[in-house]
């Protein structure tokens, strides 16, 4: 059902079912800022932001990055019984563990994502690092490397160097625009570019 939960509440929910931003209130601020419809379902059992993606000649599918978040199978009926307009073809859907569906043939979102903690003592976290890593880190500090905090000018760097890592690597970026706003909707509480 279409979501009466308020910021603090989605929020709270989608950290509580294990989400991750993609699936969180300021996530949905920021594709509407894009110019996509947005739609967030809620129930005892289950969250799911749905995000209206364009398609040619007119048509909509229906996006849920990295959800549904609990119970899939109530939130996928809430889903087929929204979905009435004739111009949403389809409905795509990530969810954190396997459901019944055939699988798209391509995935959206990074099938797996490296998460730190960054709470423990710099030692620590160095102590943690396999050597190379630390080699890698202590070789940068002794040659002069240093890092700073970010801002939306630095975007420019940073996509450069995107660019050059999208081409090595063989991934697809967003346009431009797409990281400048998403700078501007989620920094600096939820987003810091370091440079």
């Amino acid at each position: 059902m279409i979501s009466d939960l308020s910021q603090e509440a989605w929020d709270k929910k989608v950290i509580d079912l294990g989400g991750s931003i993609l699936q969180s209130w300021i996530w949905g601020q920021f594709q509407e800022s894009m110019g996509h419809k947005i739609h967030r379902f809620s129930s005892d059992s289950y969250t799911n932001l749905l995000i209206e993606m364009g398609l040619p000649f007119g048509k909509r599918y229906l996006y849920s990055s990295k959800g549904p978040l609990g119970d899939v199978q109530t939130a996928l009926t809430d889903i087929q019984k929204f979905s009435t307009n004739p111009n949403v073809v389809f409905s795509r859907i990530e969810p954190a563990h396997t459901v019944d569906l055939p699988k798209a043939a391509k995935d959206t979102q990074p099938a797996n994502n490296w998460l730190l903690n960054l709470e423990p003592s710099e030692d620590q976290l160095l102590t943690n690092m396999k050597p190379k890593h630390r080699y890698n880190i202590n070789l940068a500090a002794k040659k002069g490397v240093t890092f700073r905090e970010g801002n939306k000018e630095d975007i420019l760097t940073v996509w450069k160097i995107l660019m050059e890592t999208s081409t090595r690597a063989g991934f697809n970026l967003h346009p431009q625009n797409y990281y400048w706003q998403m700078f501007e909707v989620l920094s600096p509480k939820y987003l810091k570019l370091l440079v």
